[in-house]
């Protein structure tokens, strides 16, 4: 079963979305919502997209019977209300992090996809990559021991504009919700194999930040502590060059990643491609053993990001499924992420250093 996607928001991160679609075998792109039917048009005319199925509206996109399912893109502030007009009329949906603005958005997102049996993924790709699950297939065989501490950050310095969707309170602006989310759901992650679950929530939570002239957190930082033990530090900025940083210290060694670690398939691949990419890899994972030589392991560049996401949503769709399967963020994961980012951004609102 193929299954046919439509793009509510297409613009700069659907491109990519739909980029990595035509990678794959099991879904294709059907059909375009968006508010401009112009720009609807053009994006659709360079994805091979017919005109009767791009739409001027979202209502009409939803409202097409020539899908299965709808990835949206559209800004923070609208992931809720859109994910459960297509949940609402029994579409699959894979939404763009942050799933919701808060904890309670992505209760009523999970709550609905239940209520109409379909299907719902949080967007969050990296963990749909095979560097996520090289990463945890190394925890599980041991060769750091059990992991005792995270250190974690994605951080960049883009230009303040006021009306940008990054600085913007009212478009859900802030470095927490953009790129916090990542750091924090890896230090989760890790947490969980740490107990010996799939993920574990903080319980306890040390938070600062910089709050910008447009109200927005610009740059964050905190420390977690885990009921199992584990601790983690974690940043985020969108005002400061942070980096991508993952290293995972365990009893026995440490490992890290060496290349981005949240961005791992960046190389540009042709709409429409279904060839590999190769000849570099996507990252690198080192392995400090305490006791023993240091080694790295490369991750091959075979698809662009989206690819793997892509697939990962579309088999599950197929299978019948109503969440996907780990280390892709499950129902539970995303309500625990979203409950720890509010926690976070609380913090920092109540105790900035600026």
């Amino acid at each position: 079963m193929t299954i046919r996607w439509g793009i509510l928001g297409p613009g700069k991160i659907a491109e990519s979305f739909v980029t990595g679609l035509a990678a794959t075998d099991t879904g294709v792109l059907a059909a375009l919502g968006g508010r401009d039917l112009s720009r609807v048009r053009a994006f659709g005319s360079r994805f091979g997209v017919a005109e009767s199925h791009c739409h001027g509206s979202y209502d009409a996109l939803l409202a097409d019977t020539d899908i299965d399912a709808v990835y949206i893109s559209t800004p923070h502030p609208w992931h809720c209300e859109h994910s459960l007009g297509a949940l609402k009329r029994g579409l699959s949906v894979l939404c763009e992090k942050p799933a919701g603005m808060d904890a309670s958005e992505v209760q009523m997102i999970v709550a609905a996809a239940e209520e109409h049996a379909c299907f719902f993924m949080e967007a969050l790709m990296y963990r749909s990559h095979p560097l996520t699950a090289r990463v945890l297939a190394l925890i599980d065989e041991g060769c750091i021991g059990t992991p005792l501490h995270v250190d974690a950050c994605f951080g960049f310095d883009a230009p303040r504009d006021p009306a940008s969707r990054l600085f913007a309170k009212e478009l859900g602006g802030g470095a927490i919700l953009d790129v916090g989310c990542y750091p924090l759901s890896f230090a989760r992650l890790m947490a969980g194999r740490c107990s010996g679950v799939d993920i574990e929530e903080p319980e306890l939570m040390q938070a600062w930040g910089i709050v910008g002239p447009t109200g927005v957190d610009e740059v964050a930082w905190a420390q977690l502590v885990f009921p199992g033990g584990m601790s983690a530090s974690i940043g985020c900025a969108i005002k400061r060059e942070l980096g991508s940083r993952v290293r995972v210290r365990g009893a026995t060694g440490s490992l890290s990643v060496d290349g981005d670690c949240w961005i791992p398939g960046t190389a540009e691949v042709a709409a429409g491609s279904r060839s590999p990419v190769t000849g570099r890899p996507d990252a690198c994972i080192i392995v400090e053993p305490d006791e023993g030589d240091r080694y790295v392991i490369d991750i091959p560049h075979r698809l662009p990001l989206y690819a793997y996401e892509a697939d990962a949503a579309s088999r599950a769709i197929a299978n019948g499924r109503r969440e996907a399967e780990m280390p892709a963020p499950t129902h539970l994961d995303s309500i625990g992420n979203a409950r720890a980012l509010d926690r976070w951004r609380e913090r920092v609102s109540r105790h900035p250093t600026e």
